[in-house]
């Protein structure tokens, strides 16, 4: 080593390796999540979205067909290491109106499908909302671990 340059810290390897387990790990869920949904049909997810009684009529059915192709991107995204952070803030903000909606249908006393589809689906309520906390926060961290 030469004069000045300073050690890879110690720990820089397990800081990737969990980086790359976070990043891979939401990509998939993300993924699976639309693939899952939009397998299901469109019409199917925009009934879940409708139970919610958050969004309306040609809203609803806007988000029902968005929110599939969304999560197929951004899981794609994330999969493939390009635009990680882009992807990790986008996601989050995605999952954070998951969150939001899931939060709301519950102190409404509701206890309705959460609408993720296959081994994802859930019920409204606390373990859904735990759930979604988690994800966000590892999207959260992983976006702040990429620069801009």
């Amino acid at each position: 080593m030469r004069a000045g340059a300073s050690e890879p810290h110690p720990i820089a390897p397990v800081d990737d390796l969990v980086t790359t387990a976070v990043r891979v790990g939401a990509g998939s869920l993300l993924l699976c999540a639309g693939l899952i949904k939009w397998r299901n049909g469109v019409d199917r997810f925009t009934t879940a979205v409708l139970r919610y009684e958050i969004v309306r009529g040609r809203m609803a059915g806007a988000v029902g067909r968005a929110v599939p192709a969304l999560e197929i991107l951004l899981g794609a995204l994330l999969l493939s290491g390009l635009v990680t952070r882009s992807a990790a803030i986008a996601a989050a903000v995605l999952v954070a109106g998951f969150t939001i909606a899931v939060g709301v249908s519950y102190a409404r006393g509701r206890r309705n499908d959460c609408g993720c589809g296959g081994a994802l689906a859930g019920r409204v309520g606390p373990r859904l909302i735990a759930r979604n906390a988690g994800l966000l926060v590892a999207l959260v961290l992983l976006s702040l671990r990429f620069p801009i």
